[in-house]
């Protein structure tokens, strides 16, 4: 049963995550748990579960208009997320402990209920029916029907183990965790560390979420994510911590946060805007802000990457300026709609070459003699496809000439058209005239943000299952200052 009280933890993080002018740290941090969790919890996540505020019920009323947020929703929408007893207190804190030993990380739930009594009836009840058969109704629409009422339906109980403790009610899988907590916490609080008090002191004190990340468990995460096994990425992107918060607006969310500890700038970025309309997923940053011209600078004059980068260049008669300028172009990568199956990674065709799951991989380039590299490279890639035992041909995709790869079962295109450079695994990408910026989602997100022409990066994330049903999207833009950077974005909700 351990699982399923984590399934419920994460649930509250990855909220916290997604969701994403104050007083002293000292003051802000107080109430929140920090004085009882240890000063190494890798993540520590403040939520408002005050119902006399509205914060929790506006959240519930926007989540019950989302229609795409996967498995999000599932677990934590809006019936869910009422049924959540008044009696665990005016706020929720979660401290997630450090991998020990190999064994999984803690996460220890605490709050400071007026009843503690009634707060331990309330958990042993388990969430509410109406919650259980909105999970039932997701999770399995075709037995939907089968559940007769929500007043019928069981409860979800957890199973957990609870601790009282200097007026706290603790709450984990296990008695163990919370022993772990307490006896690290002896040997300091988050309340009394500097970078944890620097963090929630950059949040907005009246937020509905307030997460604070350490350096380390970021660039853990980025190097899994990135299947970095040497640790070349985690120690590249190691910031100091990184602190995020979320408040209920009438249209969605409003998420606030900084990263502080990484080196970028601010940089001319909107090329987003012309990524194409059916992406669901799309980043955009110019090289130039986070220095790609100077580290593929520094991998040319290494002893042992520098020489197969020269090979490359010799292949596509390219030279080092051609390469250095599109290191410091603006970058867009972008995905489209999973395949039938929903699959999260690319999946090939081998009697086709056809690349499904995530349909319209691609990237696209701006940037001074981009198009003029993308057509050297085309010129160039027979004698690269001949070395590699692959082959090419010149097609014509939605009026734009464009070269063919092919490597095996794998197919890429490549074009140069008005100043920029598209490559894609995705034929119908390149040429498409529909954009980014005319669909109701994007739109619905960037009046709410209004970007700005310069900044350190954009996000976008479509969450709604078709592009024209809904408006619910994520936008989120990077300003850098120095070695901080500061997340603004919307969770646009229609």
């Amino acid at each position: 049963m351990r699982q399923s009280f984590f399934a419920f933890a994460a649930c509250v993080c990855v909220l916290a995550v997604a969701a994403c002018g104050s007083k002293s740290a000292g003051i802000v941090a107080a109430g929140t748990g920090a004085e009882i969790a240890p000063a190494g919890s890798i993540a520590f996540v403040s939520i408002d579960v005050d119902q006399a505020t509205g914060q929790w019920q506006k959240l519930a009323g926007l989540l019950d208009r989302v229609t795409g947020l996967s498995g999000l929703d599932r677990l934590a929408g809006g019936a869910c997320l009422r049924s959540v007893p008044s009696a665990l207190g005016k706020s929720v804190g979660v401290a997630v402990l450090p991998v020990e030993g190999g064994s999984h990380a803690g996460v220890v739930l605490m709050t400071r209920p007026a009843d503690t009594s009634a707060a331990k009836q309330a958990l042993a009840r388990g969430i509410g029916a109406e919650c259980v058969a909105e999970i039932r109704a997701r999770v399995r629409p075709a037995k939907s029907a089968g559940v007769k009422s929500a007043r019928k339906s069981p409860q979800l109980v957890l199973r957990h183990a609870t601790r009282e403790t200097g007026g706290w009610l603790l709450i984990s899988d296990s008695s163990a965790t919370i022993d772990r907590l307490e006896r690290e916490a002896k040997k300091g609080t988050l309340a009394g560390s500097n970078a944890f008090r620097s963090a929630f002191a950059a949040l907005p004190e009246n937020a509905l979420v307030r997460a604070y990340f350490s350096g380390e468990a970021v660039s853990s995460a980025v190097a899994d994510l990135s299947g970095d096994t040497s640790g070349f990425v985690a120690a590249k992107a190691k910031p100091d911590w990184v602190a995020l918060s979320a408040r209920a607006t009438p249209g969605g969310l409003r998420l606030d946060g900084t990263v502080s500890g990484v080196e970028a700038a601010n940089a001319p970025n909107s090329l987003i805007d012309e990524a194409p309309a059916g992406s669901r997923l799309a980043l955009s940053f110019n090289g130039s802000s986070y220095g790609l011209d100077k580290a593929l600078e520094k991998l040319t004059s290494d002893a042992m990457t520098g020489s197969e980068l020269t090979r490359i260049e010799t292949y596509l008669g390219l030279t080092p300026d051609d390469l250095t300028a599109l290191a410091r172009s603006e970058i867009t990568l972008f995905t489209g709609e999973p395949g039938p199956a929903g699959e999260n990674a690319v999946a090939v065709d081998p009697r086709t070459g056809k690349i499904s799951g995530q349909a319209g991989l691609g990237l696209e380039l701006r940037g001074a003699g981009a198009s003029e590299t993308a057509r050297k490279i085309e010129k160039g890639l027979p004698a690269l496809a001949s070395f590699l035992k692959g082959a090419t041909r010149r097609i014509s995709l939605n009026g734009v000439n464009a070269r063919e790869l092919t490597l095996g079962a794998l197919r890429f295109y490549i074009a140069g058209v008005a100043g920029k450079m598209l490559l894609s695994a995705d034929e119908t990408v390149i040429g498409r005239r529909a954009r980014l910026s005319s669909t109701r989602s994007y739109r619905a997100a960037e009046r709410a943000l209004r970007l700005p022409a310069k900044n350190a990066g954009v996000l976008f994330a479509r969450l709604d299952q078709a592009s024209d049903r809904n408006r619910s999207a994520l936008l989120v833009y990077l300003d850098a200052s120095g070695s901080t950077l500061r997340i603004h974005g919307v969770l646009s909700i229609g």
